[in-house]
């Protein structure tokens, strides 16, 4: 007889399907059906039952999963350049008796980014200008009614960029290029060494 072995409880067991291998009905006793006993047939009768075939187990192999397939794109790296990085830093803020708005003290700072492929040839270097903005009499903006101390830094940055003139910007952009701007290259590996 072949015995059949149990999967352990943690791994599932393949899907499995029974095939019979043997149909040979026995004759055993049973029992009457409920229109024979109506009838008045005797309890015991000799009835065919049907013997249970016997079953081959056959693995099912697993269905192959479709696996999808990505294309690779092609990454477009920046220019290794020079450029220079502006910061806008509010520094302090001067106010009327009621604790609003009247000046801007901030400052503007320039770093020149210096890509790894040219750290050898330039120099890190960065400049800071400082300035004030001076609200005028005609400016309505819902910030000029609130008092200091309920103001969040990124608010007053934003009320500075929106009412500093481009001019005004560009001009101290200027003035930061050229302080930190290189107008020379700096070469240490000489081509003679």
């Amino acid at each position: 007889m072949n015995k059949k072995k149990k999967a352990p409880a943690k791994k599932k067991a393949p899907l499995k399907k029974k095939v019979s291998l043997k149909k040979k009905p026995e004759v055993v006793e049973g029992f009457l059906t409920m229109e024979q006993l109506a009838i008045g047939m005797p309890t015991k009768v000799s009835v065919k039952k049907v013997r249970k075939p016997k079953t081959k187990v056959i693995a099912k192999t697993k269905s192959i999963t479709k696996t999808k397939v990505i294309a690779k794109v092609p990454v477009v790296l920046p220019e290794k350049k020079l450029y220079i990085k502006y910061f806008q830093e509010i520094i302090s803020l001067i106010t009327d008796e009621g604790g609003y708005l009247k000046e801007i003290i901030f400052t503007y700072k320039g770093v020149l980014v210096i890509p790894l492929s040219l750290k050898n040839v330039y120099k890190p270097d960065s400049h800071t200008v400082q300035s004030t903005f001076i609200i005028p009499n005609n400016i309505k903006d819902p910030i000029l009614t609130k008092r200091y101390d309920r103001l969040t830094n990124k608010a007053v940055r934003n009320f500075l960029t929106e009412h500093l003139r481009d001019d005004y910007i560009t001009g101290i952009k200027e003035v930061i290029y050229k302080e930190v701007w290189p107008e020379h290259k700096i070469i240490n590996k000489l081509p003679w060494k």
